[in-house]
């Protein structure tokens, strides 16, 4: 399953969110992917010490991974996969608190 923590700067308010409709074939897909460019071993933040930059945060099989900036064109490729599998067109419930 995919579980959505929005913090800001999505089309959704700030909460936590289990998606209603995702396939599990698309979910199969990310995770061979983050298999193929090595997610696993890419550093856990990307910040080059700027202030107040947007972040995303991305967590598979425990690996956490925040990228600021300066993150690797595979991590970025990663992360426009995801938003565009599932943040776009799903049907997103927010979860109990």
């Amino acid at each position: 399953s995919a579980t959505l923590k929005v913090i800001a700067n999505l089309e959704l308010e700030p909460g936590t969110y289990n998606c209603a409709n995702c396939d599990a074939l698309q979910i199969q897909l990310i995770l061979q992917k983050a298999k193929e460019i090595g997610f696993k071993n890419f550093e856990d933040k990307y910040d080059p010490g700027v202030m107040d930059l947007p972040s995303t945060t991305t967590v598979i099989d425990n690996k956490k991974v925040i990228n600021l900036l300066d993150a690797p064109q595979e991590l970025i490729d990663l992360e426009e996969q995801i938003h565009g599998a599932y943040i776009k067109g799903h049907i997103w419930e927010k979860a109990a608190q």
